[in-house]
């Protein structure tokens, strides 16, 4: 008899579950790149050569769930890999939408509406995009998101900077990025921006070293404003986005691989806190020759500056690929690329590294 109810029990809960529609998806992506540094990238004051091969942490498998006609969400678990001595799965996506007629809403973690480098397709560094080399990944993080006729306002936690803690800030406004697509065919056209702020609290005990420790606080504020424009003509596509702004380093918008992460900051220059003045653009042309095979080339640059620095630190990244479709929903992406920190703020060289390889990818 109590097996019978707790098989009962069961039943019940996991009956609304099974009466909602799921549709698995994944993607496997395996990375096989040769990766050449310059003795100033290297850090070793010499050039340096090493193979990257392994499954690429940008693997996944999800679910596209739908409750009923209003009510539908999405889960996405990234797959880490034993050859980065993380085989960790994490959370990339998991959110709801409720379709209220006129607009929905989102809820949970997702890309925000900043985000510009869906549209390029540089697969080195795990599928890198030109992020931090002039486009922006506005990364995966909570929000609440209002989405209607091309129109998308969503609200989140601030970015903060690497010292800020819950000891020193005070945060009392989210994060605001917002976003419109126009999409008359054949071209795509999308304006963009974002803003933030919160208080810093300076004193002696937890101020940074040389900064103006008689400072009490400062409010700190960050924004970003730019425009994507992506045209695509039958066999031939194009895109172009930039952007302009100020400490995008706190909203997460320049990744790691430029280093501007480290500069489009604010600082302290004789004794006034700074702000950076940042600003990237990034292009790309490509060509689809036939349904198993398409060319592609992009560019992008971007830049900080600050009071204080001696020089505007900048990074472009460059690539050439060819997606080749070797059966349904199997392909190999061959590509050569590069990324060119250039100079510091210091006016001293960075480096740069090229990348020769392929990323193979199937979805499933």
């Amino acid at each position: 008899m109590k097996k019978l109810i707790a098989l009962l029990a069961i039943g019940l809960i996991a009956a609304p579950a099974f009466a909602a529609s799921w549709d698995m998806y994944g993607q496997v992506r395996l990375r096989a790149f040769y990766e050449n540094a310059d003795k100033y990238y290297s850090g070793i004051n010499e050039s340096d050569t090493d193979l990257s091969f392994g499954n690429a942490l940008n693997s996944r498998i999800g679910a596209k769930v739908k409750a009923d006609d209003k009510l539908s969400a999405v889960v996405e678990l990234g797959l880490g890999s034993n050859e980065n001595n993380n085989n960790a799965v994490t959370t990339r996506l998991i959110y709801a939408d409720y379709d209220f007629g006129a607009f929905k809403l989102r809820l949970g973690q997702d890309y925000g509406p900043t985000a510009t480098f869906f549209d390029y397709n540089q697969v080195s560094n795990t599928d890198n995009d030109l992020v931090g080399f002039g486009t922006i990944n506005s990364a995966r993080y909570s929000q609440i998101k209002f989405m209607a006729a091309g129109f998308e306002l969503a609200l989140s936690k601030p970015g903060l900077g690497a010292s800020d803690t819950l000891s020193n800030i005070d945060v009392y406004l989210p994060r605001v990025e917002a976003s419109y697509t126009l999409d008359i065919k054949p071209v795509k056209v999308k304006a963009f921006g974002g803003y933030q702020m919160y208080k810093r609290y300076f004193n002696a005990a937890n101020a940074q070293v040389n900064e103006n420790l008689s400072r009490k606080d400062e409010n700190i504020s960050a924004y970003v404003l730019g425009a994507l424009v992506k045209a695509d003509m039958g066999a031939f596509f194009a895109t172009a986005s930039g952007y302009y702004g100020s400490n995008t380093g706190l909203m997460g918008y320049q990744g790691t691989q430029s280093g501007l992460n480290n500069t489009a900051i604010p600082g302290f220059y004789n004794n006034n806190l700074e702000d950076s003045t940042d600003f990237g653009f990034a292009v790309n042309a490509g060509f689809k020759v036939s349904d198993s095979l398409i060319l592609e080339a992009g560019y992008g640059y971007a830049q900080a500056d600050r009071d204080g620095y001696a020089k505007e630190d900048a990074a472009q990244s460059y690539y050439v690929n060819a997606t080749v479709k070797l059966a349904k929903n199997f392909f190999i992406v061959p590509e050569i690329s590069v990324e060119d920190r250039m100079k510091n703020t210091s006016d001293q060289d960075q480096g740069k590294k090229v990348f020769y390889g392929a990323k193979f990818q199937a979805n499933f």
